[in-house]
């Protein structure tokens, strides 16, 4: 018989594919017999009506779509208020934990100092839960892109997420590769296991055709951010234009707040 959990899902974005994620997740801890809550921003895409799988909007997040298009200026300016929002999340996302005093936390990731120094601060409490964090991107990527660099790279980002990995009780990738990576950017690491990505079947509304017998289509989605190179894909598409006339770019998801959909 499985002992029954006490589970708390930090995912402080409210939509998007870590979102989906960690709704599938949560989803399945609790047909698994565990108490699970899902901690995250406001106006989750997703909600849930079982009583063992809670999706608690707490945190004062914002979604990723949310000022697209906006003027540079305007973009500049809320960074800094996200900015400010972002650490007061991880407030109240601690308190909430303290508060509820649940067996296992999961976390997903590391973006910011913030995330490391606050992941290594809960780890050194007193009667703590297990902690572990589902690292999607074990060097966080560069969102906004402005330096050209695919990845964030300094000091004090590397110096408190290597901290906080260290801390945790263990770490889970979705791949032999990203477990590499892993190892290869944070080589103090040791803890890291791989677990399957899942099926997205929260949207599976029918058996999806066979590929052989779908259309020269293409699909770019999720959020369209800076690092995931949709002008480079853009760019590429017209050289398969020319060699398949019929072939189409789907492009199917929210535009980050930084994105300049005039310009792409």
């Amino acid at each position: 018989m499985v002992r029954r959990l006490s589970v708390v899902l930090v995912e402080f974005n409210p939509s998007g594919g870590l979102f989906q994620f960690a709704f599938q997740l949560g989803r399945a801890l609790a047909a698994r017999g565990h108490d699970v809550e899902l901690l995250t921003g406001p106006r989750p895409e997703l909600t849930s009506d079982d009583p063992s799988f809670r999706v608690v909007p707490a945190l004062p997040t914002w979604h990723a779509g949310e000022g697209a298009g906006d003027a540079r200026l305007k973009r500049s300016v809320r960074r800094v208020g996200r900015a400010v929002r972002y650490h007061l999340a991880w407030l109240v996302a601690l308190r909430r934990i303290r508060r509820a005093r649940p067996d296992v936390v999961q976390f997903a990731g590391g973006r910011f100092p913030v995330d490391g120094l606050a992941m290594a601060w809960l780890a050194r409490r007193r009667r703590r839960p297990l902690l572990v964090n589902v690292a999607h991107a074990p060097v966080p990527f560069n969102e906004q892109r402005a330096t050209g660099d695919i990845f964030k790279e300094n000091r004090l980002l590397n110096r408190s997420l290597d901290l906080g990995y260290r801390s945790l009780d263990g770490i889970f990738v979705l791949g032999e590769q990203t477990a590499a990576d892993l190892r290869a950017a944070r080589p103090q690491v040791t803890r890291v296991d791989v677990i399957p990505h899942g099926d997205e079947g929260v949207f599976l509304e029918g058996r999806p055709a066979p590929a052989g017998q779908t259309g020269p289509v293409v699909l770019f989605f999720g959020t369209m951010q800076a690092y995931k190179g949709l002008d480079v894909l853009l760019d590429a598409f017209r050289v398969v234009r020319q060699q398949r006339p019929a072939a189409r770019l789907l492009i199917a998801g929210a535009p980050s707040g930084d994105t300049d959909l005039a310009q792409l």
